[in-house]
Formats: C-alpha cells, structure tokens, sequence
C-alpha cells in the first residue's frame, strides 16, 4: 500500500467541510483499516530506536512510523480543500487531535 492507493481511496470519499465531522470520522475510521493504516491508532508509538536497539524494536518502531506518516497524508488527503488553508501552521493540530480522538474511539 503506498501514497497513491491513499489518494484513490480519498478521491471519491467523504471529505471534511467544517460540517460533517461525524460522517467524516466514521469514514476515516473505515478506511484507517481497510488500508491497513489502524495500527497506528491501536497502538501507542513505540521508543524511537537506539543502536543498541534490538532488531524487532526498530522493525517495529519502523512500521509504527509509516503507519503513523500514511495515516496523517490519509486525513490530509480527506479534507476538502476550501478547509485545508485553515489548517495550516499551528492549526495544523486539528490532525493530531483527530489521531487522538480516533485513537480513544478505538480503545473503547
């Protein structure tokens, strides 16, 4: 799964207009999975690896990395463009906070 399996998903669904957060969140909740993207919200980030790391940590602190970075291009990518100019700079948090408000919806 790459960027442009992200895009297709993106390009044709719900995207976030400042209105529609619940149909929106269930949408990113769905498709977080189907791509595969859900470990990043099932998991809390591991320890950024050391050199004396163990193969497995940094194996999957790799993965958990990459999940974590599709899965920020994946909400993006889902919100409709006149909203995106808001969510520039420190405003950019909006994506964090919906990790974290996905993150405890999961854990439920």
């Amino acid at each position: 799964m790459d960027s442009t399996t992200i895009s297709n998903v993106t390009a044709n669904g719900i995207k976030f207009n400042g209105q529609n957060y619940d149909d929106w969140i269930e949408y990113v909740k769905l498709n977080a999975g189907l791509l595969g993207l859900d470990s990043v919200l099932v998991m809390d980030e591991p320890a950024k690896p050391t050199d004396t790391s163990l193969e497995a940590d940094k194996e999957m602190w790799e993965k958990w990395e990459r999940s974590n970075r599709l899965m920020m291009s994946f909400l993006k990518l889902s919100i409709a463009p006149n909203v995106k100019p808001s969510l520039k700079g420190p405003n950019l948090d909006f994506l964090f906070l919906t990790r974290g408000i996905l993150l405890a919806l999961l854990r439920i």
